[in-house]
């Protein structure tokens, strides 16, 4: 994972990668999130689980952070409230621009056309993953 997201030669450093072990403490969770993953699967590894975490890169992709010693998605899940003072020379404004609110538009009609897409893929590996299962129970 560190190669591929830090190599200067990697094709794709921005790729989603979801990590999937037999071993889960949370040392090795850890780990793998401090090389880079993007999801975390242990197994066995089920089907909706599997859907949850593409859907999940999909539709929710963290932000990419790059400090001297890490490359990768934004590690931090949870959006905690500030509760301290505000620190900015002017306090952001409520009133959108005609400009800004074409594109808000524009970015509400892609993220509903992602949201699609994010279910056909997921339907299309569920199947893939019912078909093998049932496979090896043949």
């Amino acid at each position: 994972v560190r190669k591929l997201r830090n190599d200067k030669d990697s094709p794709n450093p921005l790729v989603p990668i979801i990590m999937l072990s037999a071993y889960s403490e949370m040392r090795r969770v850890t780990e793998a999130r401090d090389c880079g993953i993007n999801e975390f699967v242990v197994k066995p590894v089920s089907a909706k689980s599997l859907y949850a975490r593409i859907k999940e890169i999909i539709k929710n992709p963290r932000a990419f952070v790059q400090t001297a010693t890490y490359f990768g998605p934004d590690r931090r899940r949870r959006q905690v409230k500030y509760e301290g003072e505000e620190r900015r020379k002017t306090a952001p404004t409520a009133e959108l621009s005609n400009d800004e609110v074409k594109a808000a538009l524009v970015a509400a009609d892609r993220q509903a056309a992602d949201d699609k897409m994010a279910d056909l893929v997921a339907v299309k590996v569920a199947e893939a993953l019912a078909a093998r299962d049932a496979a090896a129970g043949a």
